[in-house]
Order: structure tokens, then sequence, then C-alpha cells
């Protein structure tokens, strides 16, 4: 089952004991029924302003600041590995609205503006500490392949996983991608230029 879990009561507070709680509760009842999750933690579904087109114009209020954010990782860190048996796939998270990593007031948003090379070494930050949120033997799905290819300096699609280094457990085995908007138009946002994003998704030989 997919658990979404919002964290917007805590953008300028750590996480309190009650919450982990709530969420230490809610894997048990998914360990207890016999289900495995994905899981995504997030601060915020909701914006006060759009554009002439709808897009939603800052600030997002997307997350807390990237110190506070990363002792929140620190937190569940604890209830995440010790549930590492009943977590099929974490998703990347944290930041953005939905947190789907795009609409940020710190990490950027390059639909205004050029991502800064400081906001992308803290969105791969970021994605290092939910790597460490599981075992080595679970996953983390990204939303876009090109943060993938920025963190790693990578190639579109060449430099996609192959079947022999699939199953590794290094940090490019380990982070994937989830299927928001993988069946929509080409002209869609997430999957703009779909000659070299979608086959970096695909099997290689």
């Amino acid at each position: 089952m997919f658990r979404y879990f919002y964290l917007d009561s805590f953008l300028n507070t750590p996480i309190t004991e009650s919450f982990l709680d709530r969420i230490s509760n809610d894997f048990d009842l998914i360990r207890n029924a016999g289900l495995k999750c994905i899981i995504r933690f997030a601060y915020t579904d909701q914006y006060s302003k759009v554009d002439g087109f709808g897009s939603p114009i800052p600030p997002f209020m997307d997350s807390p600041s990237h110190e506070l954010l990363l002792q929140h990782i620190e937190q569940l860190s604890q209830l995440t590995l010790s549930n590492s048996d009943i977590i099929l796939i974490i998703q990347n998270g944290f930041w953005g609205i939905w947190s789907e990593n795009y609409y940020s007031d710190v990490y950027g948003c390059e639909f205004f503006e050029p991502v800064t090379n400081e906001q992308w070494l803290l969105r791969k930050e970021v994605t290092d500490h939910v790597l460490d949120m599981v075992q080595e033997d679970r996953m983390v799905s990204l939303r876009y392949p090109l943060l993938k290819k920025e963190f790693y300096d990578l190639s579109l699609p060449n430099d996609s996983i192959t079947l022999n280094t699939a199953h590794l457990s290094d940090d490019l085995a380990r982070l994937g991608g989830h299927n928001d908007c993988f069946s929509v138009a080409d002209n869609d946002y997430t999957f703009d230029d779909t000659l070299t994003k979608k086959p970096f998704l695909g099997d290689r030989k």
C-alpha cells in the first residue's frame, strides 16, 4: 500500500514524539495486515497563489529549512530502519509541493529560474540521507530522471542501470524512479524529453 505522511505541523519545529508514535503505529498496522508499503514524507499539498496557467507561484511553504529537514530525517530514520522489512520503497519526497521535488522555496524551481549549484548540492544531500533511512536491500525512488542525472553526472539514457548492475547495493542501483506522469503527453513537465528520459528508466541489457 502507498502511505503518505504529511509533516505540515513541523515546518519550524522537530517532530514530536506523539507524532512519531502515530507513524510507528501505522507501521504496526501494515505489518499485522500482512502488507508492505511504499512511503513518502511531505509537508504540504497546498499552494496559495497561481499564475495565469494555474501553476503555483512562490512562496510555496513546501519544506522547513535544510538543517531542520535533515533533523526530521534523522528522527524518522529510527522508525524506517526498524521497519525496513515492510517498506518496499521509500520515495525521495521531503521537499516540493506534494513532495514532488519541484516547486520549492529552499531547493529551487526551474520553472521560474535555473536551479543553482548550491541547491543541487542540497537536493543531493537530502537524497543521500533518504538512502540511509532504509537498509541497503531497500530502494529509493526519484520522481524525475533529471535528479539522478544531475546528482551523479550521468548521460541520458546511456547511463541507465543494466541487468548486471541493477542488483548491486551502491547508490546508483538503489535509486530508481516512480510512476508519476509516466504515461502523460510528451510535453508534460515530468518527461519533457521522452526520447532520453523514459528510456533511462527502462530495462537495459
